[in-house]
């Protein structure tokens, strides 16, 4: 029966796994499991666990992949041709963007909820640098997924405010960590995991946005084999895929669905008698949360459009 290992890192042409007993080697794909791929940029992601063989020392092959109990998805390009499994086998996604510099951005915020919904990875928000001064904008955005009941944390990757929750979300776990570049993911990591020292940036004075100082997933195994952490590159675009545009709606939890609307196919745009206009008219479903449904909701059903 073949081995099983653990992916920690996918490159182009390159995926380094840990075999049993801890040893890290590169191992190369099995033809016939690689042309199998599909839709997918590559059949294996960091996380994965893997059936790797050994046809001659030192010679390891990926033969199959385990059963996955979550993803998170991306498609190789905002486009629909093909997905990117970014992470598998997460436990916990921590959601990290900024106080300000750079200010975060509603769309995206909600665009990697969805995600994480979609892939049954439990998301956390980390907004980082609480140490800078947020607008009337972000501070009405981060009390919004309070009252929403996502878990927010107020972090300071500097000072350590906020790091000692991050870590007992850790524990235990195998978590990823995603936000768009320059909002502190590395730091935090850094901070609440000493000794593993991933590559940290600076914001772009030209563009205001953080550049990329993570250019791959790659996994980190935590002191005691506690768990796992994933660093992921930071996102500055992030389009959803393989989400049927119908059921977009159980990804938002505050929508008043399923079955509360007149009709069982509604769209929620200007059909009578739909309760999440109706709600969003109450305010009792936010504007920016409706908007960004709308917006997937027309990409997803261009995506699933036939040629």
């Amino acid at each position: 029966m073949p081995d099983v290992a653990l992916v920690l890192r996918v490159d182009r042409k390159r995926v380094v796994v840990e075999l049993p007993g801890g040893r890290i080697c590169d191992a190369s794909l099995r033809g016939r499991f690689h042309r199998g791929r599909g839709r997918q940029k590559s059949p294996v992601a960091v996380g994965d666990r893997v059936r790797i063989d050994e046809p001659a020392p030192g010679e390891i092959v990926i033969a199959g992949l385990e059963p996955r109990t979550s993803v998170l998805l991306r498609p190789e390009v905002v486009g629909r041709w093909r997905s990117q499994v970014l992470v598998a086998n997460a436990d916990r996604a921590v959601l990290v963007f900024a106080h300000a510099d750079p200010v975060p951005a509603a769309g995206l915020v909600d665009r990697l909820l969805v995600a994480c919904h979609a892939g049954h990875v439990p998301p956390v928000l980390v907004f980082n640098k609480r140490d800078l001064v947020a607008d009337d904008e972000t501070r009405a955005l981060i009390e919004l997924y309070e009252d929403l009941g996502y878990e927010v944390v107020r972090s300071c990757a500097e000072s350590g405010a906020g790091v000692d929750r991050i870590v007992a979300l850790l524990h235990d776990r195998n978590v990823v960590f995603a936000g768009p570049s320059g909002a502190g993911k590395s730091s935090l990591i850094n901070r609440a995991l000493p000794g593993v020292e991933l590559r940290t940036g600076e914001i772009s004075r030209h563009s205001g946005k953080g550049r990329h100082t993570t250019t791959a997933a790659q996994l980190v195994r935590m002191p005691g084999d506690a768990g796992h952490v994933i660093d992921t590159p930071g996102i500055k675009e992030f389009g959803l895929i393989e989400i049927d545009p119908r059921e977009l709606e159980l990804n938002f939890p505050e929508f008043p669905v399923p079955a509360k609307c007149r009709f069982m196919d509604c769209a929620h745009r200007d059909e009578p008698g739909c309760a999440v206009t109706a709600a969003v008219a109450q305010s009792t479903v936010s504007r920016s949360r409706y908007e960004s449904y709308l917006t997937f909701r027309v990409e997803l059903e261009a995506a699933a459009a036939p040629y």
